[in-house]
Formats: structure tokens, sequence, C-alpha cells
């Protein structure tokens, strides 16, 4: 079922909407990254999703400016040519770095769950990157190297039935 524009409107859908091409969160307008808007559309009982639509770009954004003959429309936006070696590899990197830089764990446990804690594999992570991993209900924060957090994981300890955590994860430059 299709929300209405008004209900989009009043949970933030469309002023969070960023040009296509924008592949990166405006920290101007959030700079708590995409933790505060989804928090935001949470709290007016609407879901979040991160789409990538990588093959358009619209004019005016830092690909357009820079890029423009990686462009069927050159600056004023249009199709990527991902056919193109190079525009390829950017892409792929871009796309890459934005899921692999920072992350959301969420963690829940049923009031009749018995285990108290569980470890939580993250998938692809640089092993050779240090990470920042901060808990949102507590405001402690931790650093762990990729390879830590792939190979050993992420321990999550719920004392509480039902209970809930947020982690958010950002690589560390």
């Amino acid at each position: 079922m299709r929300q209405s524009r008004k209900r989009q409107r009043a949970c933030g859908l469309i002023p969070i909407r960023r040009p296509v091409g924008a592949w990166e969160v405006d920290r101007k307008r959030w700079p708590k990254g995409l933790r505060e808007a989804t928090d935001f559309l949470h709290s007016h009982g609407a879901k979040a999703i991160t789409w990538f639509q990588p093959e358009r770009v619209a004019g005016g954004t830092w690909l357009a400016e820079n890029h423009p003959e990686w462009i069927m429309g050159g600056a004023g936006g249009g199709i990527l040519k991902i056919g193109e070696p190079e525009c390829r590899k950017w892409i792929t990197d871009r796309v890459d770095k934005v899921l692999t830089e920072e992350g959301i764990v969420q963690a829940f446990r049923r009031k009749d769950c018995a285990e108290e804690s569980q470890v939580f594999k993250l998938r692809g992570l640089d092993p050779k990157a240090v990470y920042t991993v901060a808990d949102l209900d507590t405001g402690k924060s931790d650093e762990f190297a990729g390879r830590e957090l792939t190979d050993e994981g992420l321990r999550v300890t719920l004392a509480d039935r039902p209970g809930a955590a947020v982690f958010t994860y950002r690589r560390m430059k």
C-alpha cells in the first residue's frame, strides 16, 4: 500500500530526499548522519530505506559538475555511462564506500529468548581499517579493527526481555 504524499511529507520522506547522483548523507542537514533521519521517520511511524540508482545523475551534483563526460546529458544530468571503465570503477568504489564506511546494527531480544548475548559478524568491512562503534542508548563508543568485526564479530548483550539496542559503526579516517 502506498502512503499518501501528505503522510510522506509529515514523516519527512520528501524533504530528506537527495537528488540522484548524490550518494552521500547531507551532513549540513543531517549532521548525525542517516541515524538522525531514520529516528525522525520511526518517531512518525514510518520506515527508511537506502536506495541507490547509480545510472541516473541530476544536474548540480558533484558528479555532474566534476565528470560531465561520464553522463549522457553532460553537466545538466542524465544517464551515467557505466560502460566506461573509469566511470564504472568510480561508481563501484563510491557505492562500496557508502555501504562499508558506516552502518547500523539493530539487535532485538524477545521475551522468550534465553540468550542474553549474541555475536554479530559484520560483512564487507575493510579488514585493515579501524572502525568506531557507538552504542546509541548508552553513548559509549569503542574502536575495533575491521578484521575483528568481520572475523570475531560485535558482541551485543541485552539484559532486558524484551530488549533492543542500536549501534552505529563508522570507518575512521
